[in-house]
C-alpha cells in the first residue's frame, strides 16, 4: 500500500506479483505435498492468461492517464465525500472480482488510489480506508461466483474427484448470498470504523 501511496507502481507491482508467487510457490506447494491437489483446466486455460494480459494492460494504459480519469470521476460522483468513495470502491470492486481473479483487480485498481487521494487532497493515514475498501471488494467479491477465486475452483475440482460436482449455478445459489452478507457486515464496519 505504500508503494501505491507513494506513486511507485513498480514497487506495488513487484509486491502483489511475488505475494502471488509466493503463494503459488509456497502455500500451494506445500499443501501440495502433502496431497496431490486437482487444477481445474479452466485455471490455466482461462484466470492465468487473463491475469497476465490484465497487468500488460495495467502498464500499456499507464501513460495515457485513463486510470486517473477514472479515480477523477469516481471523486466528482462521491461527491469527495469519505464513506461515498470508499463504499463506492466497494461496489466497483466486488462485481469485477467475481468474474475475474482478484489479485489482477486489485493491482489494476490500486493505481487508482493515489489520483484520488490527491483529488480529495488526503494522504497517509487518511487514505488507507480506500486501500482497505478495495481489498475488502476484491477479496468478498470472488467468493460469489466459481471462478471468482482460484480457491474457489480448487475446491470444486477437489469435490468433484470425490464424486461430488459443483456447478457453476450451484455454487452462485450459495455463494452470491454469502458474499452479500459478507458485503453487508464489512460496509458496516467501514462506516463504523471510518
Amino acid at each position: 500500500m505504500q508503494a501505491g501511496l507513494s506513486n511507485q507502481p513498480d514497487i506495488a507491482l513487484g509486491n502483489v506479483v511475488g505475494s502471488n508467487i509466493c503463494n503459488v510457490l509456497l502455500i500451494l506447494g506445500l499443501s501440495a505435498l502433502i496431497m496431490p491437489l486437482a487444477v481445474a483446466q479452466q485455471l490455466i486455460r482461462l484466470d492465468v492468461p487473463i491475469m497476465i494480459g490484465v497487468m500488460v494492460l495495467v502498464r500499456a494504459f499507464e501513460p495515457t492517464k485513463v486510470f486517473d480519469y477514472l479515480a477523477t470521476q469516481m471523486v466528482v460522483m462521491a461527491k469527495g465525500q469519505g464513506k461515498r468513495l470508499m463504499l463506492g470502491i466497494v461496489a466497483i470492486t466486488t462485481p469485477i472480482c467475481a468474474v475475474l481473479p482478484n489479485a489482477t483487480t486489485v493491482m489494476l485498481l490500486a493505481s487508482l488510489i493515489p489520483t484520488i487521494a490527491a483529488e480529495i487532497g488526503e494522504f497517509l493515514p487518511e487514505v488507507l480506508p480506500l486501500f482497505y475498501a478495495m481489498m475488502l471488494g476484491a477479496t468478498l467479491g470472488g467468493n460469489g461466483t466459481l471462478v471468482g477465486a482460484s480457491s474457489n475452483i480448487v475446491a470444486a475440482g477437489i469435490a468433484e474427484e470425490h464424486g461430488k460436482r459443483i456447478s457453476f449455478a450451484k455454487f452462485l445459489k450459495y455463494g452470491i448470498p454469502t458474499m452479500g452478507l459478507q458485503l453487508l457486515v464489512s460496509a458496516g464496519y467501514i462506516l463504523l470504523r471510518f
